[in-house]
């Protein structure tokens, strides 16, 4: 418990180290946040004219989509916040045999790569997904009790617990790889099975996406939280992120013991 406060902690100096140089260049601060925000709202655009163009999705009317694009975004806009270096700086690390520097320290060499990840890039896309998500919410007049509040969060912060589980995973096959060999391709791809309904889906790549690949938890299931449309199988997609970071722990330990200065 005091090496996680310890981690939170440098996890907190990092962010703030990493808001205040991007502050101090505040022209480039804001027109990055502008540019992200733009490139943001293109996924929700393409959502609503596949939505009206078509017969839409089964299930779902114009206003649910634009709450579950809104839950998109703020899924994708947080992972992008707190995990949004990862994938950039640590190829380089392992490249330069400067990877060695994380294991004298006292803390778990992961936990250190992920607290040092904080990225101002994901912001902009937070933002434009709160403002999707309760403008619906306020558009649709859904009531929102305590406890629907909790379990949106809940399946938020799961969201996030997979999301480190992939940069675990990722991260991982970077040491063995000294590259990063089109795995961050394969990860964001299969991500982007998550930025629509899983209605939509064959009934085996739904179960697929709600079991063994819980993608579900990004958004699909905080939007049916809110639209009152919860049902048991939130349980097994609860389970399967936690059991997901498990593994990703496990390999990266499997992983590490075979680490060498500059190669896998």
């Amino acid at each position: 418990m005091k090496n996680f406060i310890n981690i939170l902690k440098l996890f907190i100096w990092n962010s703030n180290l990493v808001i205040s140089k991007g502050i101090h260049y505040r022209f480039d601060f804001f027109l990055g946040l502008i540019i992200t925000l733009m490139f943001t709202l293109t996924g929700p655009l393409i959502q609503y004219l596949l939505f009206t163009q078509t017969n839409g999705f089964p299930g779902w009317n114009l206003e649910q989509i634009i709450l579950f694009q809104g839950t998109v975004l703020i899924s994708f806009g947080l992972r992008n916040t707190i995990f949004g270096n990862s994938k950039r700086e640590f190829i380089e690390t392992v490249i330069n045999g400067e990877f060695d520097k994380f294991l004298l320290k006292p803390f778990s060499p992961i936990a250190l790569i992920l607290a040092s990840s904080f990225s101002i890039d994901g912001i902009g896309t937070f933002v434009a997904g709160m403002v999707l998500t309760i403008y619906s919410v306020l558009k649709i007049k859904l009531t929102i009790t305590i406890w629907k509040l909790m379990l949106f969060l809940l399946c938020i912060l799961l969201g996030l617990l997979l999301s480190a589980a992939l940069e675990i995973i990722h991260s991982g096959c970077i040491i063995v790889t000294v590259a990063d060999g089109g795995i961050r391709g394969i990860i964001d791809a299969y991500l982007r099975f998550s930025e629509y309904p899983l209605d939509i889906y064959p009934k085996y790549l739904k179960l697929t996406f709600i079991s063994f690949l819980p993608i579900g938890i990004f958004a699909y299931f905080p939007s049916q939280v809110l639209l009152n449309r919860i049902d048991i199988k939130i349980i097994f997609s609860f389970i399967s992120v936690i059991s997901f970071f498990l593994i990703s722990l496990v390999f990266w330990n499997s992983v590490l013991k075979k680490y060498t200065s500059a190669g896998g």
